[in-house]
């Protein structure tokens, strides 16, 4: 950021904060917030300060209708526009644009997905830190990333846009050996963090969330809770833990017990009745002795107590609605959760389709994957007390192997629902699956294809991929035949061709269909398919003849 050292320099921000420059205004509320009261009349100084504050906060809590069907949401969000490695790991030069809402990064194994969004997880952690504490320090670029036949340094270079405004930054580090050291650019983004912190300090707003779901993810942590969840007291905790390479999810299960237990009292309706029916009761009869009067009064105390609870169980109540929300809009197979004590322990349930299922009975990839969405909305709650819904909260979330464990039908449901129930969230993820490529249009897809000289570029894919078969994607994109190379499949091929050259009467082919019909069936689609084939030629055959 400028310094303000002259009368044109202060010129300059104020003309860029009047176009809505966020960076600009916020200097200007500094410059006016340290500024010597000898140099200015107090009230003046005074009256240019809450002006310039008060401005970041319309900036920063501007919301639009996006949508008819979703409620206000961030007008300013930010977003990651680029990002260019220089010798790390594998790349030389490389360079990625994304979309702004959902880009899914695919490629052959070893290509680099993992790497590109763990290069954007170091690069985050600059501003996450810095929103927790000032001049903080990130991740930095370590001597075993840097490529092996790097000459002078190895840096990562990102770009992003906030509120239509850029901010950048870059982290560098010199070769063992060279002569000079490369210096790594963060103050941008450190900047930016401490827009969001300063300002929240004085003035509750709402903030973004970043989180990394590396392939390591997993949802319970043996040392886990329900009481962890409780020990939260300050929001910016959420800043912590948000982008490691190893995200535990545990809030899935303590938290959610956790506002359930808190809760409880307001969903007790029926507890409730059975007092004040009793308090009814007792009204109606004569009190005869002290015992009936301490009875009487007993019960009026637990239903004052009970509403009291209730009075402060609203917020719990409403995280749960909207964490239920997040989870049947994310797998509408799923048309309920709760938590469940009838055994005597806190058990959470899900309502799966027309089964009542505990979550542990869930398949690995089901409860990772609840698990990751309970987690983005419990952060996202946390982060956005002023959103009527913080589900519309903003933010940067990247997920690595996107479909890890999930059955296919998951897979082509996963992004839709994901990009519905997080509307405001810029996605960037990694898969492998045509499942669910067959979701994503082919401007948010980005293919990694290697060079003949081992360089590396992205790709998008010339043909639509939202809504085109799954086979079809997997041999025009991803380079892969939907049919296998086994011999069964050579056999299938070897018949088709005794079909189309009127040879299917052959003695050889006879033997090759039967063949066919063992391993496939008679009733298979394969089968049957040829034996249709077989039924048009011969009736071509037939009309050939009378013709003649």
């Amino acid at each position: 950021m400028e310094n303000i050292d002259n009368t044109n320099s202060l010129r300059h921000l104020k003309q860029n904060s009047q176009a809505g420059n966020i960076f600009a205004t916020f200097q200007l509320y500094d410059f006016y917030a340290n500024l010597p009261e000898t140099n200015f009349h107090s009230k003046e100084l005074t009256v240019e300060k809450n002006k310039y504050f008060q401005e970041c906060i319309d900036f920063l809590e501007a919301l639009i209708q996006k949508d008819s069907t979703q409620g206000l949401s961030p007008k300013n969000q930010i977003v990651l526009e680029s990002l260019v490695l220089k010798d790390i790991k594998k790349f030389y030069s490389f360079d990625i644009n994304f979309h702004h809402n959902l880009t899914v990064i695919i490629g052959e194994n070893g290509s680099g997905k993992t790497t590109i969004l763990e290069c954007i997880a170091k690069i985050l952690t600059w501003i996450a830190k810095n929103l927790i504490k000032e001049k903080a320090n990130g991740s930095p670029v370590t001597y075993d990333e840097i490529r092996n036949k790097a000459k002078d340094f190895g840096e990562i270079q990102a770009k992003f846009m906030f509120g239509g405004q850029q901010c950048s930054g870059s982290l560098a580090k010199a070769v063992k050996g060279v002569a000079e050291k490369k210096d790594s650019s963060v103050e941008e983004l450190k900047y930016l963090a401490n827009i969001w912190r300063v300002i929240n300090s004085q003035h509750l707003i709402n903030l973004p969330v970043f989180i990394f779901y590396s392939a390591k993810r997993f949802i319970l942590n043996p040392k886990s809770t329900t009481a962890n969840a409780t020990k939260q007291k300050n929001r910016f905790d959420v800043y912590s833990d948000c982008l490691k390479d190893r995200n535990e999810l545990v809030h899935f299960k303590d938290w959610f017990i956790s506002l359930n237990k808190k809760g409880i009292n307001i969903s007790s309706t029926s507890t409730n009745k059975e007092l004040k029916q009793k308090i009814e009761l007792f009204l109606q009869q004569d009190v005869q002795n002290e015992d009936d009067l301490l009875m009487l009064l007993e019960e009026r105390r637990n239903i004052k107590k009970l509403n009291l609870n209730t009075e402060k169980s609203i917020d719990e109540i409403k995280e749960i609605k909207i964490l239920k929300e997040a989870i049947t809009l994310c797998v509408p197979e799923i048309t309920d959760i709760y938590v469940d004590i009838s055994s005597g322990i806190d058990e959470i349930y899900v309502q799966l389709d027309d089964k009542k299922l505990n979550i542990n009975q869930l398949s690995d990839g089901q409860r990772i994957f609840l698990g990751l969405v309970a987690d983005l909305t419990y952060r996202l709650i946390i982060l956005n007390p002023k959103l009527e819904n913080p589900l519309n909260g903003q933010g940067i979330v990247l997920v690595d192997e996107i479909e890890a464990h999930l059955h296919p039908q998951w897979q082509q449901e996963i992004l839709v629902n994901l990009t519905k129930t997080f509307p405001n969230i810029q996605f960037i993820v990694t898969t492998h699956s045509p499942q669910v490529l067959s979701t994503v249009y082919k401007q948010q897809i980005r293919q990694l294809i290697e060079s003949d000289e081992g360089t590396f570029i992205t790709k998008k894919p010339e043909l639509q991929t939202r809504g085109v078969m799954s086979s079809d994607i997997l041999e025009r994109i991803m380079g892969t035949y939907s049919i296998p190379e086994v011999p069964e499949a050579k056999s299938l091929d070897e018949f088709n061709k005794y079909i189309q050259e009127n040879k299917y009467n052959t003695p050889e082919a006879n033997l090759l269909l039967e063949k066919l019909k063992r391993h496939f069936g008679e009733k298979h689609p394969e089968i049957l398919s040829c034996e249709r084939l077989i039924k048009v030629r011969k009736l071509l055959a037939e009309k050939t003849k009378k013709e003649s």
